[in-house]
This record gives C-alpha cells, sequence and structure tokens, in this order.
C-alpha cells in the first residue's frame, strides 16, 4: 500500500498504522543487517580450512586474501536480505515502475550518477584530511593493494572482480530490498534510510561519507531510472576506477585530476538534464509531522539500532588518535 499525506492529514489512527508498519519493516532490514554482521565474524573460521598453518595463521591468511574477503562480504550480505525479500514479498516486489524510456536521458542519468560518486570521493578524502590535521587517523583499507604482484593486465582483472562483486550484492541489498520496502512512506524517506544503512556496514569514517553521499546518489538514478541495473554500473564504475588506480599506483594528484574530470562531465549531464526537463521528481513524503516520526520510529527498532550502534562503535574503533 502506498500512502497518501491527505489520507493522514487528520487521521491520528492511520499516522499511528504508518509508524507501526515502519517499525516492523525495520526489524526485518535491522534483522537482516544483524545476520549480516554475524555471518561475517564467524564465516572466516569456515573459510580459514583452506588455508595452511595454526587457526591464527590461517585467520591472517584469509584476512589478506582480498578476492575471498570481498566473496564473504558478498555472500554474507545478499542471504540475509535474500531471506527478508522472500518473506515480504509483496513489498518487494513491483519496486519500481520505470519513468524514462529516453535513453538519452539514462545515459545523462548515469553521467550524473557517476559524478556525484566521485564528488562524495572528494568530500571523503577532505574529511581524512581534516582529521589528520585534527591529530586523528583513519584507517581504510586499501582494496586495489591486494593486487601487488600483477601485470597491468592481471590488476585490471582483479579489480574487475573485486568491483563487480560489491555492485551486485550490496545494490540488491540496499536498492532493491531496503529501498522497495520503504518506497511506500516516500522515496526520499526510503533513499536517505538505505543510503545511512549502507553507509554504516563500510565500517569505518573514511568511507561512511563518501558511501552516504554516494547511496543517495545511486538510490535517485534506480529510483528515477527505474533500473536498478543503471545504480549497479554507476556503483560498478565507481568501484572499478578507485581500485584500479590504487593498484597502478597512480600519484595522487593525477587520480585527483581524473576524478575531478568526472566530476565536471556529471555536473554537465546533470545541467543538460534539467535543461531538458528530464530530471524526476520524487514521490512527496508522505507529511512533514509524520517524516521526523518515521525516522525516530525506524532507527529505534532493536535490531536496528544495534546493528547500527554495533557499526559505529566498530568505525570508532578504527580510529588512532595522536
Amino acid at each position: 500500500m502506498n500512502y497518501n499525506e491527505f489520507q493522514i492529514r487528520f487521521n491520528k489512527e492511520l499516522k499511528s498504522k504508518i509508524h507501526r508498519d515502519v517499525f516492523f519493516d525495520s526489524l526485518f532490514i535491522g534483522g537482516a543487517i544483524a545476520a549480516t554482521i554475524i555471518l561475517q565474524l564467524i564465516a572466516p573460521f569456515f573459510f580459514a580450512i583452506f588455508y595452511e598453518g595454526s587457526i591464527f595463521e590461517r585467520l591472517v591468511a584469509f584476512q589478506d586474501d582480498v578476492v575471498a574477503l570481498s566473496l564473504l562480504s558478498g555472500v554474507t550480505l545478499v542471504i540475509p536480505f535474500a531471506i527478508v525479500a522472500a518473506i515480504k514479498k509483496p513489498g518487494v516486489k513491483d519496486i519500481y515502475t520505470p519513468k524514462l524510456k529516453d535513453g538519452g536521458a539514462v545515459l545523462g542519468l548515469l553521467f550524473a550518477a557517476f559524478g556525484a560518486a566521485m564528488a562524495a570521493n572528494l568530500f571523503s578524502g577532505f574529511i581524512v584530511w581534516t582529521a589528520e590535521q585534527a591529530g586523528v587517523f583513519i584507517n581504510a583499507p586499501e582494496i586495489g593493494a591486494g593486487s601487488a604482484g600483477y601485470d597491468v593486465f592481471g590488476k585490471t582483472c582483479f579489480c574487475f572482480f573485486i568491483s563487480v562483486i560489491p555492485a551486485i550484492c550490496e545494490e540488491f541489498a540496499f536498492r532493491v530490498v531496503t529501498l522497495g520496502m520503504l518506497r511506500k512512506y516516500g522515496d526520499g524517506f526510503a533513499i536517505v534510510v538505505s543510503s545511512l544503512l549502507f553507509s554504516l556496514l563500510h565500517g569505518n569514517f573514511e568511507q561512511i561519507p563518501f558511501a552516504f553521499l554516494c547511496g543517495l546518489a545511486l538510490g535517485y538514478v534506480a529510483v528515477a531510472t527505474g533500473s536498478v541495473f543503471i545504480s549497479m554500473a554507476v556503483h560498478f564504475g565507481n568501484n572499478f576506477i578507485s581500485t584500479l588506480l590504487t593498484a597502478l599506483d597512480v600519484s595522487d594528484m593525477v587520480q585527483y585530476r581524473i576524478i575531478i574530470l568526472f566530476v565536471i562531465i556529471g555536473i554537465i549531464a546533470a545541467i543538460l538534464l534539467r535543461a531538458r526537463k528530464k530530471l524526476v521528481r520524487l514521490n512527496r513524503p508522505i507529511m512533514p509531522a509524520t517524516r521526523g516520526g518515521l525516522y525516530g520510529m525506524f532507527f529505534v527498532s532493536p535490531l536496528t539500532l544495534i546493528s547500527s550502534l554495533f557499526l559505529l562503535g566498530t568505525a570508532c574503533l578504527m580510529l588512532e588518535i595522536y
């Protein structure tokens, strides 16, 4: 059911029902995130059997295997959210209604979203630099560094593989299931919440701001185009370029120039889309008075609250103050 703000403007009973609905939807989504966390904590002990040495040496070897870690992250994320999708089938059945059939507009949105993702990279870099000036070092994995020893072709294949898995699995979890379940409360609400959860699951303060801003762009392009495959393409492109630049040991100055170039292309694409009136308006939120209550009811749900606090705590443990 898609709620209409005029139906609930003076209907307190319906307003309460909406709050209850978002609370129970949050239980399912928070449960999937909690299950993902638990699986990611225990799965390494099973994967470690494929390595040699003591259990500690096996775990260390597994943690150093970027490809295995990427597979683990994808599988442990997809399984819980696939279960939620199966249970809440009416909530994720007709997730998107295609709104753009103009191929040029879809391509323009893809470039605009990709430019937004690159801009989020710049913002993330600024956050890291600001923290370092304040004496705080943010630990974050450099995925592309795991390709050391490969030639250029090998590094390219390596970066492709570890970029495509998160693009598919994370988009399924957050743009298909999470955003799809929450769109009945308003597109804006669904995009913001799915982006917040998407960012928290990255587990460190270098990637959290980036993932939140990137998630907003991915959510908008998925809703606007009516296709999660477009957001997957943007997600993959961002991951691939970021990891490849690191793997090829490209200097920071050249990386920033490349990123800025993509940002400029994205801005031009957005301007052209606006000029052609091809930017899709999001569905209105239910109503301003209800919107704040929705955020509160969603994040007060025990499983969502505990999972969010755990992920924030994990991110805090990645900080070093000097």
